[in-house]
């Protein structure tokens, strides 16, 4: 069993560090993975900032690095139905 480490890079007004996420290759991997690590690096920036009495910004800059074409992609549209979920509930 190989595992590995996937470090995200957050600057956030007072939140600038490293968040570290470990995966095992009991899971799926290829894009799935890097969309749940995005997942999980948003959720745990908004919960450091909620921590701090501050909410997620409205602006929102991601740079995917050491990803094939095909995995960026997959992000992208995962990002942009999040968006779209997001806008939706806000307007009901």
């Amino acid at each position: 069993v190989s595992s590995r480490v996937i470090g995200v890079q957050v600057a956030c007004g007072p939140i600038n560090g490293t968040l570290l996420y470990y995966y095992d290759n009991f899971g799926v991997g290829g894009a799935n993975i890097m969309i749940e690590v995005q997942r999980q690096a948003l959720k745990d920036l908004g919960d450091l900032l909620a921590d701090k009495n501050m909410k997620m910004p409205k602006r929102l800059m991601l740079q995917f690095d050491n990803c094939t074409e095909n995995k960026v992609w997959h992000r992208l549209k995962y990002i942009w139905s999040s968006i779209i979920s997001i806008k939706l509930a806000v307007s009901e």
